[in-house]
């Protein structure tokens, strides 16, 4: 099965984190490093109730297309330190206007 057709299902806002998580485990690193950044950036500006609200009832694949533009980051700056290389960015993008069901 392709795994953007898994739907992301759970019943309590709680409990969305451990079943993204547990999702998120299982897909390629070519789907999962969006998908990631995607489930970070929605946590970051609006916490476990907004990851439950976009999140809950929808496919990987259908979070990937709805939420794209926050994976498109363009680090700011970046440079070397020694032997380390590091990469800034900026703060993360909006997110899309949630989509009203009639």
């Amino acid at each position: 099965m392709d795994p953007k057709f898994q739907i992301i299902q759970c019943d309590e806002p709680d409990k969305i984190g451990g079943v993204v998580n547990r999702i998120v485990q299982g897909l390629p690193s070519d789907i999962r490093r969006p998908f990631d950044m995607i489930k970070l950036s929605v946590l970051t500006m609006e916490g476990v109730e907004g990851l439950f609200r976009r999140f809950n009832g929808k496919s990987v694949g259908d979070i990937l297309t709805e939420y794209a533009t926050l994976t498109e980051a363009v680090p700011e700056r970046s440079g070397q330190v020694g032997e380390v290389q590091y990469q800034l960015y900026g703060p993360p993008r909006e997110l899309p206007q949630d989509k009203k069901v009639e």
